[in-house]
């Protein structure tokens, strides 16, 4: 019985560590999106006011 406990605490904290990368990953592609998006926006604006 107790062998059966300590194999299920395992595998909820090892799930919960993946769920923290899996959660990190994603924020940091989030970012990398937000930058490229910004990246871009500036293009336009300076592209913008050169040909005013």
């Amino acid at each position: 019985m107790m062998e059966k406990e300590r194999s299920y605490k395992q595998t909820s904290s090892e799930n919960k560590n993946r769920g923290f990368s899996e959660t990190n990953h994603n924020r940091e592609q989030q970012n990398e999106t937000d930058q490229l998006i910004q990246s871009e926006k500036m293009r336009y604006k300076n592209a913008d006011q050169i040909y005013e």
